[in-house]
C-alpha cells in the first residue's frame, strides 16, 4: 500500500499560504494514525504538516508547506497500527526544480517499531548531476546589442565546481568561472558587430566531473531604423512650416534626430516637433530629416515644403457711410445694393481685405472728388466695382448698386 506523496508545491488561491498537493492510496486510510513531516534540510526547519487519527484522502490532498525554505527538501509519510510504525516512506526531491531525488519506502504490518526519532529518518541524496535553471529563451538582436545570458547552475549536491559559455562555436570559452555551493547565479552578456545566427552554449560541472549544459540561439539582425518626414505640404511665403522627425527602431531608441533646409548644413533637433518660418518668395523648400539609432545606423528622408502666395481674394468686410447694404455683407456674395435719400449727394466706402497683401481698388461711374474719398451719386442707379487683388495675382469683384 505505497502512498505517492508531493511532486509540487503550489499557491493556494483562497488564502495565498503555500501549500503541497499530495496523491495517497486508499489503502493508507485504513491505518490508525498517520502523520505527515516536511524537513527543509536547507534551512534545518521541520514542520509536521499533518497529524490525525481519521486521516482521509481530501485532507491529505492540499497540505499547508510550513516553514518550507527551499534546498532540498524530505517529507516523510508514517502510518501507524496502534501506537507502532507499520509504513514509513520517504522522499528527498529539489525543492527548487521539484526533481525527486530519492524515494525510500519501509513497510510491516506486524509493526517495526515505536514511533522513531527524527534523526532516525535523517538520509542523503544519491549523488546528482547539476543543472542548469533560468536559461534564456533563443531570441533576434540588432547587431552591437548585448544579449543578456544570465542564468542559475543548480547542484542539489551542494558541490559546483565551474562553468563555461562558449558563444563563437570555436570550443573556446568567452566566459569561465570556478563555481562553489549548490545555486549560483551566472551572470553574462553578449554582443556581435555583424548580422548572422550564433549558438551560446552554458555548460556548468560539478566536483565529481558530472556536467549539463544548454544552449540559446541568438539571431543577429541589421536592424537600421526608418526615418519619417511626413507627407509634402503647402504653405503661404512667410508662414510658419511644422516639422515632424518621426523615426522607427525596432530593436532600440533614436537617438538624434536632424534637419537640414534647404542650403543649410544639417542642425540637431532636441524635440521631435519644431517649427520654422517660410521664405518671403514662393518655390520648393527641400527639407531632409536624419534619424540615427543607438547601433549608430542611419536613415533619411526627404519633405518638400512648396512656398506659394496668397491666394486669397476676398473681403471680410464691405460698410458704407450711410445707407446699408443689401443684402448683409457676407464674403461670399459678390452683388449688393444701398438705397440713399434724395439729400445724400456723396458716398464713402470702407472695404476690409481679408488678407493683409491683398490690394482692393474701388471705382463708379464718376470718379472720387479731387482731394476727397468720396463719390459723387447721382439720381437714379450708380453701379460702383470693389475688386480684389489676391497676393497671387487672382481677383474677385465685387459690385454695389447705389439708388438714389
Amino acid at each position: 500500500m505505497a502512498a505517492c506523496l508531493a511532486v509540487s508545491c503550489v499557491d493556494n488561491a483562497d488564502d495565498s499560504e503555500s501549500y503541497f498537493r499530495l496523491e495517497a492510496s486508499a489503502d493508507l486510510m485504513s491505518y490508525k494514525r498517520v502523520t505527515v513531516i516536511l524537513t527543509d534540510t536547507l534551512g534545518g526547519k521541520k514542520a509536521t504538516l499533518y497529524d490525525d487519527t481519521l486521516p482521509s484522502l481530501a485532507r491529505l490532498s492540499r497540505l499547508p508547506a510550513g516553514p518550507y525554505k527551499g534546498g532540498t527538501v524530505r517529507i516523510t509519510i508514517l502510518a501507524y497500527r496502534g501506537n507502532r510504525l507499520a509504513y514509513r516512506e520517504i522522499r528527498l526531491y529539489d525543492g527548487i526544480s521539484q526533481q525527486v531525488l530519492s524515494v525510500d519506502i519501509f513497510r510491516d504490518e506486524g509493526g517495526i517499531g515505536e514511533i522513531p526519532q527524527d534523526t532516525s529518518l535523517t538520509a542523503k541524496p544519491a549523488r546528482q548531476a547539476p543543472t542548469i535553471a533560468g536559461l534564456p529563451s533563443d531570441t533576434t538582436v540588432s547587431i552591437r546589442d548585448s544579449v543578456p545570458l544570465n542564468a542559475d547552475a543548480v547542484d542539489a549536491d551542494g558541490d559546483l565546481a565551474a562553468y563555461t559559455w562558449d558563444c563563437n562555436g570555436d570550443g573556446k570559452a568567452e566566459d569561465s568561472a570556478g563555481l562553489a555551493g549548490g545555486r549560483v547565479r551566472i551572470r553574462f552578456g553578449r554582443a556581435y558587430g555583424d548580422s548572422g545566427t550564433r549558438v551560446c552554449i552554458l555548460k556548468v560541472w560539478d566536483k565529481d566531473g558530472r556536467s549539463a549544459q544548454g544552449k540559446v540561439v541568438i539571431r543577429v539582425v541589421q536592424d537600421a531604423p526608418v526615418a519619417n518626414a511626413g507627407a509634402d505640404t503647402q504653405v503661404v511665403v512667410g508662414t510658419a512650416i511644422r516639422l515632424h522627425a518621426k523615426g522607427e527602431d525596432a530593436f532600440g531608441p533614436i537617438l538624434s534626430r536632424e534637419w537640414k533646409i534647404g542650403s543649410e548644413e544639417f542642425k540637431a533637433m532636441t524635440q521631435q516637433e519644431s517649427t520654422i518660418q517660410a521664405p518671403a518668395l514662393p518655390g520648393d523648400l527641400v527639407c531632409i530629416l536624419r534619424v540615427t539609432d543607438s547601433d549608430g545606423l542611419i536613415a533619411l528622408d526627404t519633405l518638400i515644403v512648396r512656398v506659394v502666395y496668397n491666394s486669397d481674394n476676398t473681403l471680410s468686410e464691405l460698410k458704407t457711410d450711410i445707407g446699408i447694404l443689401q443684402p448683409p455683407f457676407r464674403k461670399s456674395v459678390l452683388q449688393y445694393v444701398v438705397t440713399l435719400a434724395p439729400a445724400d449727394s456723396l458716398l464713402l466706402f470702407f472695404p476690409k481685405p481679408g488678407e493683409a497683401h491683398a490690394q482692393v481698388a474701388v471705382s463708379g461711374p464718376d470718379p472720387r472728388m479731387a482731394g476727397s474719398p468720396a463719390f459723387p451719386i447721382r439720381t437714379g442707379d450708380n453701379l460702383f466695382s470693389i475688386q480684389v487683388t489676391a497676393q497671387d495675382g487672382s481677383i474677385l469683384q465685387y459690385s454695389v448698386t447705389v439708388r438714389r
